[in-house]
This record gives structure tokens, sequence and C-alpha cells, in this order.
């Protein structure tokens, strides 16, 4: 045996300190198992208790609450659905987004059919089914009123809104028709054209227009004092021109819009003329309405204008007659082509063989041309005139010329 091996196990010396040390870790890793034992023995008691069993009465008032929550739930269920089949069917009504297409006939009548009796017809043919909605949603719209008494081909297809307006009076759309007024037509000749040719208005409402109406124009306004012999207010104010006009146009809106065309064509220069003349503008108007009646070619206006000036200037020449065949025409029931003695003395204040100066009124309404003239006639020494066959004039300044050329226009024929 090595001697080295017999020799005596020596023990390490511990300090004080090591074996404190020592002595805690021994006891920290016991108190571990003895909580670890404690945890075991917990669990294993907690294993072995024994939930105990609910009483008769907790069960009963377990059994209530799921019973009430049920009844909770389908109550709170078929309302909902209650309400929106509702909804849903409501707006069916309305806006019919799928319904019958059958075809039904109601009548309405009553001077004032309300939306409480169309509703109730409606609901009656099985239209609509809900009526209070249909009388709130017209009355909601506004469209509750302005029902007539019809009779209606209608659909539980149609919308609210498409059941109201077959029961309201159609809109149809206003007609126009084109009018051209030619130069010279007197009022009568107008009145002809609009009520018997284009069917608008009436006499008695054109005359009533053109008598009484306050039109608010400055020419209007200057016609005070009138002769009670006029036969119309505005003769000669009428601007003969192309309108368009509604068929059913009331008779003072046509005649405003012929007068208003008058005051564009009537400027300033003309009314500013008639001033430096010293005539009135109802003076201008009625010598253009006899200028137009007389001359058939513009090119003469001028000088029969001239032979009118003449005689008003100059009175002692013809007696202040003007001796225009136009105003006797004028007042005749009919157009003669050719005036006997016995017209030329018929008495009326438009006979300017009898009555000397201008007549009471207009006996046409002229165009530009001829008050132009009326303004601005020819500088000439006429006092005569006669129309040839061919509707030209023949002019002179002596009653002995002027007779040499009426027998010049008789040997024509």
């Amino acid at each position: 045996m090595n001697q080295k091996d017999n020799k005596p196990v020596r023990r390490a010396v511990r300090t004080p300190e090591a074996r404190a040390a020592k002595k805690a870790a021994v006891s920290e890793a016991r108190k571990e198992k003895a909580l670890t034992r404690a945890k075991r023995r917990t669990a294993a008691a907690d294993k072995k208790i024994k939930t105990p069993k609910p009483t008769k009465q907790e069960e009963n008032s377990a059994f209530s609450s799921l019973l009430k929550a049920a009844i909770y739930i389908v109550f709170i269920l078929a309302v909902s659905a209650g309400l929106s089949y509702f909804i849903i069917t409501a707006a069916n009504d309305v806006f019919a987004f799928m319904k019958d297409e059958r075809e039904v006939t109601i009548t309405t009548t009553g001077e004032e059919v309300t939306i409480d009796q169309l509703s109730k017809a409606l609901e009656e043919e099985e239209v609509i089914r809900y009526p209070w909605i249909f009388r709130l949603y017209a009355k909601v719209r506004k469209k509750d009123t302005g029902l007539i008494a019809t009779t209606e081909t209608v659909s539980p297809s149609m919308a609210y809104d498409e059941l109201i307006a077959a029961f309201k009076k159609k809109k149809v759309p206003r007609a126009e028709v084109k009018v051209t007024i030619p130069e010279g037509y007197t009022v009568d000749d107008i009145i002809e054209l609009l009520t018997v040719e284009n069917g608008i208005g009436t006499r008695k409402g054109f005359e009533e227009a053109i008598n009484n109406y306050d039109y608010d124009y400055w020419f209007v306004d200057e016609l005070t004092n009138l002769s009670p012999d006029r036969k119309y207010r505005l003769e000669g104010y009428l601007y003969p021109d192309t309108y368009i006009f509604y068929t059913d146009s009331a008779e003072t809106t046509v005649v405003n819009k012929m007068l208003a065309n008058f005051e564009r064509k009537f400027d300033k220069r003309f009314r500013d003329r008639a001033a430096d003349l010293g005539w009135t503008v109802d003076d201008i108007v009625i010598l253009a309405s006899m200028i137009q009646m007389e001359g058939k070619f513009e090119t003469e206006y001028g000088a029969i204008s001239s032979v009118f000036h003449n005689r008003i200037k100059y009175p002692e020449q013809t007696l202040g007659r003007l001796e225009s065949d136009a105003t006797i025409q004028y007042f005749l029931p009919e157009r003669m082509e050719h005036l006997t003695q016995k017209e030329l003395d018929t008495d009326s204040p438009y006979n300017t063989y009898l009555y000397a100066g201008l007549p009471p009124g207009p006996i046409s309404n002229p165009t530009t041309y001829a008050i132009n003239y009326a303004l601005y006639p020819n500088d000439t020494t006429y006092f005569y005139f006669v129309a040839k066959s061919d509707g030209r004039s023949l002019f002179a300044s002596t009653y002995a010329e002027h007779l040499r050329n009426v027998e010049t226009v008789k040997n024509e024929k």
C-alpha cells in the first residue's frame, strides 16, 4: 500500500460566517418544502369539498328569469318584424314598387274635390292600402288642393304622386301663333284678324282693352281730352308688325305688346320734331294714318304729306278741309272701291270733305315710314292730288290744274 494513501485526511476549517450562510440556506430549503406540502394538502382538500345543490326556490327563480328574458326577446323581435313589415308595405303603397297592375275607373264629383274624398275612393277600389298615409303625404307635399271632378283610369301600380296628378287639372302646353298685322290695318281689322282668324281673345275683350285699360306708356298718358267722336282710343298706336302670341293670351297682353313696339319706333327724334312743329304726337299719328291710307306707293308719301300740311298751314285755299277719301272709307260699314257723291255728303265727324282740320282720331295704324313723312313732308306747293287707275297720284298746286288731272284720270277708264 502506498504510504501516501495512509496519510490522515484533513478537514477544511469553516469560518463562522460560512457556517451561518450554510445554516441559512438549509433553513430556506426547509421552508420551501413545507410550503409545497401545504399547497398539496390544500388542493387535495379542495377536491374533497362538494358543491351544494340549489334549493327548489332558487331553481324556480332562475327559470322565471330565463322565461322573462325569452319573452322580452320574442317581443322585441315581434315588434321589430311588425314595424319592418309596416314600413315596407307603407313604402310600397306610396311608391308602388311592387303592386298590382290592374286598372280601375274612379270618378270624383263636386265643385271642390277634397283629398279625403279621393283617398276614400282609392281605398274602396283597393288602389291604395293606407288612406291616412295618402292624405298625410299629399298635405306634406302641398298637393292636397286643386283636385277636380273627373273620371280617370288608374292603377295600384301608380305612385301617390301619379294618382294625385291624375285628379288635377292637366297643364296643356300653351299654343303659340304668329300673327302679321299689315300696315294700315284699322283696329277693327286687327280685332278680326286676332279673334276670328287666330282664335285670340274676343271682340268685346279687345274693345275694352283698347278703350279703357290703363297702360303705362307716355303717349297713352298724353291721350287726354279726346273727342267724344273718336272711335277707338288707341287707334293708330297698335303698330303693324309680325308678332308671336299665345292663343290664350289676355287681350290686354296682346295690345300691350303692340304698344311697346310703337314706343320703340316713335323715338325721341320723332317727339322732338313734333314739338318743333307745334303738333301733338296724336296729331302726327292721325296725319300719318291718313298718309298711310292715301298713298299706295311709299315714294309718294312725302308729296301727299305736303298736300295736307299746306292745307292746314294755308286754310284759305280749301277752307281748311283736307278732303281725304280715306277718312270717309274709315266710317263706312264696308270699304268701297269708288266713292260716290252720296258717301262724300255723308255727315260724320270723320268726313274731311265736310269738316275742316284733322279727323277725331287716326284712321289706321301707320308705319314709321308714314310717321316720318308726317313729320318731314316734302317742300311743295301742292294742295291737290288724285289717284290714277294704277294707284299712282297726280299732284296739283291749283284747283284748275287739279280739274285737268281729274279729267285725265277719267279718260283712262
